[in-house]
């Protein structure tokens, strides 16, 4: 799963007139297009479906937000065979997912569910968010894991969605209406299994999320970018090189993957009682373990959900990040460690370069 978003100047949507200048508008729904998968298989998750659609629902018939949305688009994971193309819903319009669907000239995105030998059945539970707004535009991808990873990746990719946009600090201080959203989904997530409506005892998700801010209030005259992840996720950034690789283009890794083995993470999950060690021989990847249990064996050290592994030092804290845009930068890749695992930040940003040179125009 990867969103790719071009650092070149986008044409966002016009304005709409309003009297005064009031700084959080009612978002008209009319002007929102939102697209949805209307083909997803739920069979015994029915309750859960049913409430993120109302969750959504909700938000979009009454919410104020801060930047009222041109456009918004939630990938949606599905049952569906491995590597089978998603749809998406736009109005009364079904479109089907490509290799690499373009919104616009300035991002576009791929979602392909992979093949598990020991799991060929398991659902897609990679998901995916764009939103640009009439002042900038929000990027999200969020990876699953655990039995109701599907399900998790999805509530939490509407909810830090909609936390993130009508946070009353989104225009002045967007990091921290992030960390704010990332928070409040996790809160969320702990009521939502008190109620018995989405078990996130052992099932979470990692999460990325980009804001990008042409003019941002505090630096009026350079765009800036705001980042926040947690888990494996990665941001990585293709860069015009200089010197004797003058005419390429090189990646820059903007963000690390949150993994129980670095040091501070480490030290907080022992701090908190739990365990890091191996899953099993010495090729296995370090997980966070209950002393004396054989769970919940996550391999990151920080998610969404994932509420046994949270009592034990994993946190839905963020690191974040403001990045102001240089001459040179050509584009940002978000993606999921069902690319990182295959392939290099660099293999990747020349895949993407590859497609920009040769692309019919």
């Amino acid at each position: 799963m990867g969103i790719c978003a071009s650092t070149a100047k986008p044409e966002w949507p016009a304005s709409p007139k309003r009297s005064g200048s009031p700084k959080r508008a009612r978002a008209p729904v009319a002007r929102l297009r939102v697209l949805l998968r209307p083909d997803a298989e739920w069979g015994q998750d029915d309750d859960v479906h049913r409430l993120v659609v109302a969750e959504a629902a909700r938000w979009l018939d009454g919410a104020v937000i801060s930047q009222p949305a041109a456009q918004t688009l939630l990938g949606r994971t599905a049952n569906r065979p491995s590597h089978s193309p998603k749809k998406f819903h736009l109005g009364t319009e079904v479109m089907e997912e490509r290799p690499a669907k373009a919104l616009s000239e300035s991002v576009g995105f791929a979602c392909v569910k992979g093949h598990k030998v020991d799991d060929p059945c398991q659902p897609n539970q990679d998901h995916f968010i764009i939103a640009q707004t009439y002042r900038s535009a929000v990027y999200g991808v969020f990876d699953g894991h655990g039995p109701l990873g599907h399900l998790l990746a999805s509530y939490a990719a509407s909810k830090i969605l909609e936390y993130t946009l009508s946070s009353e600090h989104f225009q002045e201080h967007p990091l921290m209406a992030m960390s704010a959203a990332f928070a409040q989904t996790q809160l969320d997530c702990e009521y939502q299994r008190h109620l018995n409506m989405l078990d996130c005892s052992v099932s979470g998700t990692s999460a990325i999320v980009l804001i990008d801010c042409p003019k941002h209030v505090a630096w009026r005259e350079h765009r800036t970018l705001f980042l926040a992840h947690i888990g494996d996720c990665r941001a990585v950034l293709g860069l015009a090189a200089r010197g004797l690789l003058k005419g390429k283009l090189v990646a820059q890794d903007l963000t690390f993957e949150h993994k129980p083995s670095m040091m501070g993470e480490r030290f907080r999950i022992m701090e908190a009682g739990g365990i890091v060690r191996k899953t099993g021989g010495d090729d296995t990847h370090e997980c966070v373990f209950v002393k004396d249990k054989l769970y919940p064996a996550l391999a990151t050290s920080r998610s969404i959900g994932d509420s046994v592994a949270h009592t034990i030092g994993v946190t839905a804290k963020p690191d974040v990040k403001v990045l102001i845009v240089e001459e040179g930068w050509n584009f940002v890749l978000l993606c999921t460690d069902g690319v990182w695992d295959v392939m290099t930040s660099q293999e990747a940003v020349e895949v993407i370069e590859l497609w920009l040179r040769t692309a019919p125009k």
